[in-house]
């Protein structure tokens, strides 16, 4: 049964693959979106905007734009086949001391019409120190993370690694405080400070993840 993430707010600016942010019956689908039982999800990661209609009577139109990808506006979900080798971005379900299960949402810039279940194992977290690891000090529920395909478990499950610089968390909001009960709807959106921690810009603190690292601009 594929997971339905809880919606967020256009208020809350940043959105990533898979974020609920509208329904059908009060705005529009824009680039980089697309719909799904009556709701509008997020297909990339980015800012949601709100375009006001053009016309009377028309909805107002949710998009999400990310200046960092050429390919941002592009066209909603659709049905691929995931391959070794392919890289993929994906949403931590849930950790245990040895493995993440995750959700893969898209492959490269393209969302999964239907999404599907992969493993990260400890072992394939990173290249070195691996006697070291600690997968919650890696990952952690509802982080957003680029992973590559090493094998097919079966047709709706993969394992996945994240052992090269270019893969990890691409984007995690706050535990910290969301367990201090911080901000409704979600702890802040953190920056990454290196390859094993990220930090909430307005308090500085700072949590370990396997952080991944950021992708060249394009024009």
């Amino acid at each position: 049964m594929d997971t339905v993430p809880s919606a967020i707010s256009p208020s809350d600016s940043i959105a990533a693959p898979g974020d609920r942010i509208g329904r059908i019956s009060s705005h529009q689908s824009g680039p980089g979106t697309y719909i799904k039982g009556g709701h509008i999800y997020a297909s990339i990661l980015g800012n949601i905007q709100i375009l006001q209609p053009e016309k009377e009577g028309d909805l107002p139109m949710l998009r999400v734009s990310n200046p960092y990808k050429a390919d941002a506006d592009h066209a909603g979900a659709q049905n691929v086949v995931l391959a070794v080798g392919h890289v993929v971005t994906t949403r931590v379900l849930r950790i245990t001391s040895k493995q993440a299960y995750v959700e893969i949402l898209a492959l490269g810039s393209v969302v999964l019409r239907q999404t599907c279940q992969g493993i990260i194992k400890k072992e394939d977290v990173s290249d070195h120190d691996i006697d070291r690891i600690e997968i919650p000090r890696c990952f952690r529920p509802g982080d957003i993370v680029r992973a590559r395909v090493v094998s097919l478990g079966d047709s709706r499950q993969y394992y996945l690694k994240t052992a090269e610089s270019e893969l990890g968390v691409v984007y995690a909001r706050s535990q910290t405080q969301l367990e201090e009960g911080g901000a409704e709807g979600g702890g802040r959106v953190m920056v990454p400070v290196s390859w094993e921690a990220m930090m909430d810009p307005l308090t500085k603190a700072t949590e370990p993840r396997k952080v991944a690292k950021p992708s060249a601009k394009t024009d």
